[in-house]
């Protein structure tokens, strides 16, 4: 009677056991969409920030001129939202795009345009909720509100009065520079997180007028959020030269050496082959 010996194998995980977990995130994120989803569930996650941001109350002395008015828990809720969700479909979108070649750069278009989004979405929609809204306040004179309900189009002139107080003192100016300058460098070493934090700081550097003015919050959850996004989505693959595409001209011919213009070389007379004995076919050239 003899018995058989074989190696034993254990059977395979079953369709949707814990092996198979950490494969499954890697497709979502991996996704089309994943850009756009991940940044719109960070962007839900921080509102209830931004909403107490809305709530702050001015210094005292200027809630009569301006016309502050307290918002309450619920109407702030709402306006983060209405504020937040089209900046995250936004940012992540256009980010996404340019993060699948360059994804520093990507980080920074997605935290600058989530930024101006948020920012001319907000009196719009108090506005059409009907929420009194008065933020934004600085005084040269007299007090300016830059963001205010009684006026939908008010985001465009609080943002560019944020670019253009912004751009009219030299050192954070040029501090955004210096940053946009090392996160490129970070990128270029393939640094990922370390050039995604100097490209959100350069970003807040350059808007630096629109965070001493109440916006802080609310960025603080922008600029964290962005590079959550970053770090957890999958990082582009780094394509070797060889597989890098054509330029364009290539196929034109354009920039190669032509015949012409490569000089003839003439061989040795030492290298010449030696004649054929007489009645034989010349040798053939190698």
């Amino acid at each position: 009677m003899t018995e058989e010996h074989g190696a034993r194998s254990d059977p395979p995980p079953a369709a949707g056991t814990s092996a198979a977990a950490p494969d499954r995130w890697g497709v979502l994120l991996a996704r089309p969409y994943a850009p756009v989803a991940l940044a719109l569930g960070l962007a839900i996650l921080s509102s209830p920030i931004v909403a107490w941001s809305l709530t702050l109350p001015p210094e005292e002395r200027w809630v009569g001129e301006v016309g502050w008015v307290p918002v309450d828990g619920v109407s702030a809720m709402l306006l983060a939202l209405a504020a937040v969700i089209p900046a995250a479909l936004v940012g992540g979108s256009l980010g996404g795009l340019v993060r699948s070649r360059r994804p520093v750069l990507g980080a920074f278009v997605a935290v600058w345009i989530s930024w101006a989004i948020g920012i001319v979405v907000l009196p719009a929609a108090a506005t059409l909720l009907g929420v009194t809204l008065r933020i934004g306040i600085y005084c040269i004179d007299v007090c300016t509100v830059t963001i205010r309900d009684d006026n939908p189009l008010s985001g465009f002139d609080a943002y560019g009065s944020t670019l253009l107080f912004g751009g009219t003192f030299v050192l954070p100016a040029l501090l955004g520079g210096l940053l946009a300058i090392a996160a490129a460098v970070a990128g270029r070493r393939h640094a990922l997180v370390a050039g995604v934090v100097l490209a959100v700081l350069a970003q807040g550097a350059v808007h630096f007028w629109s965070l001493v003015k109440g916006g802080l919050p609310a960025w603080l959850c922008l600029a964290v959020g962005v590079v959550i996004w970053s770090a957890v989505l999958p990082r582009p693959a780094i394509r070797p030269a060889a597989t890098l595409p054509a330029p364009p001209w290539a196929a034109t011919g354009w920039g190669a050496p032509t015949a012409a213009a490569a000089p003839a070389v003439e061989a040795p007379a030492g290298d010449e082959p030696p004649a054929p004995p007489a009645g034989q076919p010349p040798l053939p050239l190698a």
